[in-house]
């Protein structure tokens, strides 16, 4: 059960929003076809106000993107494993349309400034599984 990424530390979302709103992202970038069923896990934890977060999945483009929300998330002080199903990602924008994603180019963590403020988030062994098999 370590705190790091396989081989590193992890990474560090540190930020200050001030009282504004704003929003910051890390990019992880990546060249993924994703199985018919799937799941994102990572692991997370942090200081922080209650703002926004998404975990996002871009096409190879980068013209279209989905994402699993939360408008409040509240960052726990020890790590917490954080599983998203593949259906529990949203279309948000982009040419496709609404269709499934299917090959990737990147993962997006996104802090969306709800009260700003400032806060540290930091994230692990970020991870997509195939949950088809059985």
């Amino acid at each position: 059960a370590g705190s790091g990424r396989p081989g590193g530390k992890p990474l560090a979302i540190d930020y200050d929003f001030g009282t504004g709103g704003g929003f910051v992202v890390a990019r992880a970038e990546v060249a993924l076809q994703l199985p018919e069923v799937w799941e994102l896990r990572l692991r997370i934890r942090g200081r922080a106000p209650s703002n926004g977060i998404e975990v996002k999945v871009v096409d190879e483009a980068g013209t279209s993107a989905w994402r699993w929300k939360r408008d409040a998330f509240e960052a726990p002080d020890a790590w917490m494993d954080l599983v998203l199903p593949g259906h529990a990602f949203e279309f948000a924008w982009g040419p496709v349309g609404g269709a499934a994603p299917s090959r990737i180019g990147a993962v997006e963590i996104v802090v969306v400034a709800n009260p700003g403020g400032c806060g540290l988030l930091e994230v692990a062994d970020l991870r997509i599984l195939d949950r088809g098999r059985a």
